[in-house]
C-alpha cells in the first residue's frame, strides 16, 4: 500500500507516508510554528460501506504493484469483506494532523 501511494499520480511521484514529515519541514524552513497531533481514523462496524470501500481499494492498489500476488490478495479481500458483512470489522487507519502558522516576529 506504502508503495502505491508514492506512485506518480500524475504530478509526479507521491510523496505517499512521508507526505506529512516533508510538509512539516517545509513549514519550518519557511519560518511556521508547527503542531503535529495523531488522528487515526477509527471505523467501527458501524461504518461497514466506508469498511468495504477502503478494503476492496487496498486490494486494487495490492494487486496493481503485485500483479502474481492477485490470488492471494483476492482471498485477503474476501476474508475481510466477510468480517465487514459478519460486523465483525473493526480498521484503524493511521493518521496525522498538521498545522502551521506564521511565526509572530516581536
Amino acid at each position: 500500500m506504502n508503495r502505491h501511494q508514492r506512485t506518480d499520480k500524475g504530478f509526479g511521484p507521491a510523496l505517499g507516508p512521508d507526505a506529512t514529515d516533508v510538509a512539516e519541514h517545509t513549514f519550518l524552513a519557511l519560518g511556521y510554528e508547527v503542531r503535529r497531533e495523531r488522528s487515526d481514523w477509527m471505523l467501527t462496524p458501524a461504518a461497514s460501506g466506508l469498511q468495504q470501500a477502503l478494503i476492496e481499494g487496498w486490494a486494487d492498489a495490492a494487486a496493481e504493484m503485485e500483479p502474481l500476488e492477485s490470488a492471494s490478495i483476492q482471498d485477503w479481500c474476501a476474508r475481510r469483506l466477510a468480517h465487514v458483512d459478519n460486523q465483525q470489522s473493526q480498521i484503524i487507519v493511521g493518521h496525522e494532523d498538521l498545522a502551521g502558522w506564521l511565526r509572530l516576529q516581536n
